[in-house]
């Protein structure tokens, strides 16, 4: 949905398109397709472009001129910052999303198996308060690179065109200011050598591939990204 102003006629134009799961339930042509719920996004403000420097009139005046985006058809490309509804209203800053560690090494020999635990959550470091239960996470998407890395037991909902495998896990668990948590195994996949032929760096035997997960919560949206590198783990020639 994209939101065009003309500001000298006092109108708005609403541009929508449905996502790929209405144009299917439209097109069985029953009659039953029906749109009973939506979300509002705010994906194409750059709020770093906030000016407090300027007059009170004019902080805002970069965000205002922005071009607004054209309306998207992938739904998972197009909301990533939903509008969301909050009662607290003593609320300043919204949660974050922490990762146990900011980067893991993973060996392709020794960490095919079991792999190594990564660990994301919902925190408030800014206020200690505890986490808005409007926006507690019951589930998470976890994204990798489906040609380099995997989550041990799970196999991935779907996958988008540059081949990034996304998971749909529940949560795990909570934590002392409430907010939710996902904790998993990421293991690395059988990997052919011209994977590091072509990703390598180093020298062949002992090169090294980086690559990120990102968790990213299904209400709250908060996301966060850890890089990962993989360590050739067997003797390669090329």
């Amino acid at each position: 949905m994209g939101y065009l102003g003309n500001d000298s006629e006092n109108y708005v134009t609403v541009d929508t398109i449905l996502t790929k799961r209405g144009r299917e339930l439209l097109s069985k042509g029953d009659g039953q397709f029906k749109i009973v719920k939506f979300t509002f996004s705010d994906d194409s403000i750059d709020y770093r472009r906030f000016n407090t420097s300027t007059g009170s009139v004019a902080q805002d005046a970069d965000i205002l001129n922005t071009v607004v985006f054209e309306a998207f058809t992938h739904e998972d490309i197009v909301i990533k910052y939903p509008a969301i509804s909050i009662s607290d209203p003593t609320l300043k800053y919204l949660p974050i999303m922490k990762a146990n560690n900011e980067s893991l090494t993973l060996n392709e020999m020794n960490d095919a198996a079991a792999g190594k635990t990564v660990e994301f959550s919902q925190d408030t470091v800014l206020t200690g308060k505890r986490v808005p239960a409007e926006i507690v996470d019951g589930s998470f998407i976890i994204q990798m690179d489906n040609d380099l890395l995997a989550i041990d037991g799970e196999y991935p909902s779907g996958k988008y065109p540059d081949n990034t495998a996304h998971y749909v896990l529940p949560k795990t668990g909570t934590n002392s200011v409430g907010g939710a948590k996902i904790a998993f195994n990421a293991i690395v996949k059988s990997l052919p050598t011209d994977i590091f032929q072509r990703y390598g760096v180093g020298v062949a035997g002992s090169r090294t591939i980086t690559t990120k997960i990102e968790c990213i919560g299904v209400i709250s949206s908060l996301n966060k990204s850890i890089n990962v590198t993989i360590q050739e783990g067997f003797s390669r020639t090329a």
